[in-house]
């Protein structure tokens, strides 16, 4: 297949330095060029106590990270700093990797 243009997704790219942000470590610091395929998203349940309904409440909330290819450590990339066509890619490849994941369990492969 010849590339007669190359679209915005293909072609964004980010400097971002590995600090370790948003997982609980230190980074080493690498600058780092970034491009859309090196970003994938992490999920983790919150829970809050409402005082509405004096109960907790929980909800899942994702993340978007690189790894680090020097020291292996994931840092957390806030969301403004990419674009909206790119956030939409990266969360419509996780769905299709978990749905790709789901299938291949229920035929019985892991």
């Amino acid at each position: 297949m010849k590339i007669l243009k190359e679209s915005i997704l293909i072609s964004w790219k980010k400097e971002k330095k590995c600090t370790g942000k948003g997982h609980g470590e230190y980074g080493c610091g690498a600058l780092l060029e970034l491009e859309a395929n090196d970003i994938f998203l992490e999920f983790q349940e919150k829970s809050y106590w409402s005082v509405a309904d004096e109960d907790f409440n929980s909800y899942i909330a994702h993340s978007y990270n690189f790894k680090c290819p020097c020291c292996q450590k994931k840092t957390s990339i806030d969301e403004k700093e990419i674009p909206k066509n790119v956030r939409n890619a990266i969360l419509s490849s996780e769905k299709t990797k978990k749905d790709k994941q789901k299938y291949f369990k229920k035929i019985g492969y892991r």
